[in-house]
């Protein structure tokens, strides 16, 4: 009986390091993909915008926590707790980027009379998760040196509340796609129906609907599994908060925020490179609010042109 306890804790640590790998293998895949436009986008004539710094902050930090996560655990417990401090600050702290680019785009879409108060939602229910896992890694996960396995984490909340804690995680994140998502839509589907759009020249509205549905659907069906999962005791709560699926969930978060931010880039780069400027068009026709949402934007590089940025695109051509 002891042996086949043994055999499935082992399992068990076998199956969330391949889980842990295969994250880093992917996001390190997808990093090598896009370090050309990396280079060319952000950091040749490098200019310190909201969208580099959320560029970099988003891909380095997922980076280097995937890094962290593959690394073992210390023999020594002083050591092992202070890497399982920072670990838990690191992972933590993906969720911040996400969180301000979620806000960001439900900022740009939203009518200007609610704008704030959704964005700030948007933020408050992305970044939830974040905390949570913060706080559980902080007081109810522990640093134990185990005469017979050696210096070991070890959970000390209830199967139950696991679950718990997991279907309010991911669906927080779920309800905070699902507004973004609504708000892409309902703003930027006519735009993304123009001629241009299907010419083959992506405009910042065909980027905000297409590129934001692919990325909700997907983070939609990684976080349904993570809920089933989790439920249906497929995964093992006994060792934590979140199951495998959100171990492989945050890199591909991560590189899904840095292409969508390439995108927005290319489109923005594309789009100065004429003689015009770029203007909000018919988005929110041209009041205070209009142009407050402009200059918000262009913190991150770019102002979404819903309805003008494909006449931009055709001087382009032009000339």
């Amino acid at each position: 009986m002891s042996d086949n306890s043994e055999a499935q804790a082992l399992f068990a640590v076998f199956f969330s390091d391949c889980w842990a790998y295969a994250g880093l293998t992917l996001f390190v895949h997808d990093f090598l993909l896009t370090l050309g436009s990396e280079v060319t986008l952000f950091w040749m004539e490098f200019r310190a915008s909201g969208a580099s710094i959320l560029f970099l902050f988003n891909r380095y930090l997922t980076l280097t926590t995937q890094v962290v996560g593959v690394t073992p655990i210390p023999v020594s417990p002083e050591s092992a707790n202070a890497v399982n401090i920072g670990s838990s600050v690191l992972f933590a702290m993906q969720y911040l980027p996400w969180a301000i680019f979620s806000a960001i785009r439900s900022y740009a879409l939203c009518p200007q009379s609610c704008q704030r108060l959704v964005s700030a939602f948007v933020f408050v229910l992305s970044a939830l998760p974040g905390l949570m896992d913060l706080l559980v890694n902080a007081y109810w996960t522990h640093i134990v040196n185990d005469p017979a396995e050696g210096v070991v984490v070890v959970h000390t909340l209830s199967p139950s509340t696991v679950v718990r804690l997991t279907v309010v995680m991911r669906c927080s994140l779920i309800a905070s796609d699902i507004m973004v998502l609504y708000l892409s839509w309902y703003r930027a589907h006519e735009p993304a129906q123009s001629p241009l759009h299907h010419a083959g020249k992506r405009t910042f509205a065909s980027i905000l609907l297409l590129d934001g549905t692919a990325y909700f659907l997907m983070l939609l069906i990684l976080n349904l599994l993570h809920i089933a999962f989790t439920v249906s005791a497929v995964a093992d709560v006994s060792s934590g908060p979140t199951s495998v699926i959100g171990t492989f969930e945050q890199p591909f978060t991560s590189l899904l925020i840095g292409r969508f931010l390439i995108s927005l880039q290319k489109v923005q780069r594309r789009l100065c490179d004429s003689t015009r400027s770029i203007s909000l068009g018919d988005f929110a026709s041209q009041s205070q609010g209009s142009r407050r949402t402009g200059h918000f934007i262009w913190a991150l590089g770019a102002q979404p042109s819903f309805h003008g940025d494909h006449e931009e695109g055709d001087e382009s051509d032009s000339l």
